[in-house]
């Protein structure tokens, strides 16, 4: 059993109650974009020598549990932040490689080089590969995202609402690759929106949501 736990906590004036997300699971959670980003943002300000009773969020496996910030914890969690899949000055290339660069696993950085013409085809992005990236559209926040996970192949996965504020023409073409890729990865899917109506097309097995006016 692989699965990613977190405890209940306070997220802004709300509580959210503790839960977690299992491979092969899809659970929507639903909460504010404000709270969004603060929960997010205070997962992985925790020390990581901290000990694990402090923990807020975790990975568990059969062999040991690892905290939110550890390596381990990244090679088997990937995250699709709300267009915010690129950065600017780096190439569509150094872009999808990201996660791979800063870890030690020299195996999974070959691998993943290995699979990154096909990754990119595709997306549909084999001719700019070598492109700067500069600012791109959320559509195309999107895709890296999307090639980041094929390129990992991640137990689980974080998703922020990367469907919002997409054209309508190109929320079709994203939702048919976002499912594919989601079907072929058979990750666990943690996707948090702002709205139960979030325009995903997922079926989700349960759907959280912050417990306002609890605290004070």
């Amino acid at each position: 059993m692989i699965r990613v736990c977190w405890r209940e906590m306070q997220v802004l004036k709300d509580m959210l109650p503790a839960g977690c997300i299992a491979k092969g699971e899809r659970k929507r959670l639903v909460m504010p974009r404000k709270h969004q980003y603060e929960w997010l943002e205070s997962l992985f300000i925790e020390p990581v020598k901290s000990g694990k009773d402090t923990w807020q969020l975790w990975l568990e496996t059969d062999v040991a549990s690892y905290q939110a910030g550890s390596s381990i914890f990244f090679q088997k969690v990937s995250s699709m932040l709300h267009h915010r899949g690129m950065m600017a000055n780096l190439s569509f290339r150094e872009n999808l490689m990201l996660p791979f660069l800063y870890q030690a696993n020299h195996d999974a950085l070959e691998q993943a080089e290995q699979d990154l013409p096909q990754v990119a085809e595709f997306l549909d992005i084999k001719d700019c590969l070598d492109d700067q990236a500069s600012i791109r559209s959320p559509y195309t926040h999107g895709l890296i995202s999307l090639g980041r996970c094929l390129l990992q192949k991640p137990d689980i996965i974080l998703v922020q609402d990367v469907h919002v504020g997409l054209a309508p023409h190109r929320m079709r073409q994203f939702h048919t690759l976002f499912c594919e890729v989601m079907e072929r990865l058979q990750a666990g899917i943690l996707y948090i929106s702002t709205s139960e109506h979030d325009g995903s097309g997922m079926n989700f097995e349960d759907s959280l949501e912050l417990n306002t006016g609890s605290a004070a």
